[in-house]
Formats: structure tokens, C-alpha cells, sequence
């Protein structure tokens, strides 16, 4: 969980195995503004896969990013996170 303030948009980029990947994005209240999802090619050859969210009004508190694949080697490796007010 990364926590942001006054955010109106983020961008995960990241390795990972392949799978579809998803981003919660709340807000203050712990309200869900979005749930962005991406399939990454699972190349693991640095190429980076991109999750992102924006918005002009909303007001980003937390993402948290995951897969809900219960597999012990369904890791994520997070090489950047850009925020923007």
C-alpha cells in the first residue's frame, strides 16, 4: 500500500509474471475511485508494465497493486510509482 496526498493521478510501473495485475484506487475515505487492471507479458526482461489512474477532481489517498492469483511465484516487482497533483 503506498499512501499518496491530494493526488489526481498515478502510475505503477512494474515486472511481473503473467498475469492481470490490478490497482485499487481510493480515496480519503477508503472509497474505491477505480480499479484499473493490465495484463503484463511476463517477459521479465525489464520491459516495465503500466497501471495508471487520473482524474481532474479526484483526490487519491492509497493504490494498492496485486494479482489474485494465489501462487507463491505470482511476485511483483515495482521499479517506479509517479504521483501528480
Amino acid at each position: 500500500m503506498h499512501e499518496c496526498d491530494n493526488r489526481k493521478s498515478v502510475d505503477v510501473g512494474f515486472i511481473g509474471a503473467m498475469y492481470s495485475y490490478t490497482m485499487l484506487v481510493m480515496d480519503p475515505t477508503g472509497e474505491v475511485l477505480d480499479t484499473p487492471i493490465v495484463r503484463c507479458d511476463g517477459k521479465l526482461d525489464g520491459t516495465l508494465t503500466h497501471l495508471t489512474y487520473s482524474s481532474t477532481t479526484a483526490n487519491i489517498k492509497k493504490i494498492s497493486l496485486g494479482t489474485k492469483v494465489e501462487m507463491p511465484l505470482s511476485g511483483i516487482y515495482i521499479k517506479e510509482i509517479k504521483i501528480e497533483r
